[in-house]
This record gives structure tokens, C-alpha cells and sequence, in this order.
């Protein structure tokens, strides 16, 4: 959503191997990517990069999870489409600030698809937020993302 870029670091035993927990690791990836990578692959940055109360620390990457809240988003946009990416696992009920009739980038949405889902989405708009119901089954693990279609 930074117009950033990814960096793995997969350690190799002295053989070239991977251990057990690396490849679930990258398997756990390559899952959730066929669920989420429309709204990554060939995306770009919107005019917003995310809203939410948590923030990430400056310098290196440590390995300590970042405690998000469901009011972190992140945002991407591709062919016309907005992507919100909901950065813990949603529980209940979700307010996407950004796209809030009276938010400055808002503009009326037509429809909200959750990525992965046949599932309907239950989904309301108005002046203070884009308002989500959370999904009864999540297509994916831990950040899931939904495709906003505008009028």
C-alpha cells in the first residue's frame, strides 16, 4: 500500500534444505496469496495508504508479531477497484474510515466482494465510514481483503 516491496528470509541448512517450519511458512504464503494477490499483484498505492491507531516501529524488522487492531486497513488499487486489506482478522463489525461519504477521498460505493468468497457481503456507506460486516467464514488467514466497487 507504501508502493513497497516484499523480502523474505528463508534460512538453508548447510544441505540447501529448508526445515519443516520454513516450508509451512511459505506454504501458508502461497495460500493466502491465491486468496489476496488480486488486490496485490500489478496494484498500486491509493491515494490513502491505510488508517488505523497502530504503529509500526522505524528501523529493522524485528520478529515480534504487530499487534493490529481491527481498525487497521490497508489500501490498494487496480482497474478502477479499491482493495481494503483488514490487517487482524476480523470478529465483528468494521468501520473503514477512508471511505466515509464525508472522508476526503470518499465516493459512493456500488458494491464490496470479499476476496476468496462467495459469501454476499453485508455492507453499508455512510457519512462517517464504509461499514463491514465480518465474514461468518474468512478465505483466508489473519488479513483478509475486500474488492470496493465505486458508482
Amino acid at each position: 500500500s507504501k508502493n513497497g516491496t516484499l523480502l523474505l528470509s528463508i534460512p538453508q541448512r548447510g544441505d540447501g534444505t529448508i526445515d519443516e517450519r520454513e516450508i509451512a511458512f511459505l506454504q501458508g504464503l502461497g495460500a493466502w496469496t491465491r486468496v489476496n494477490g488480486e488486490g496485490l499483484y500489478g496494484s498500486r498505492p491509493w491515494s490513502v495508504y491505510g488508517e488505523g491507531p497502530t504503529k509500526i516501529p522505524r528501523g529493522r524488522a524485528g520478529d515480534a508479531a504487530i499487534p493490529f487492531t481491527a481498525e487497521d486497513f490497508r489500501f490498494t488499487t487496480k482497474d478502477g477497484k479499491l482493495y481494503v486489506f483488514a490487517m487482524t482478522e476480523p470478529s465483528g463489525p468494521l468501520a473503514v474510515k477512508a471511505l466515509g461519504l464525508d472522508a476526503p477521498n470518499g465516493r459512493r460505493v456500488a458494491r464490496v466482494e470479499l476476496l476468496g468468497s462467495t459469501e454476499p457481503v453485508r455492507w453499508r456507506q455512510d457519512g462517517a465510514a464504509l461499514h463491514l460486516e465480518a465474514p461468518t467464514h474468512a478465505p483466508s488467514a489473519d488479513v483478509v481483503a475486500w474488492r470496493v466497487t465505486f458508482q
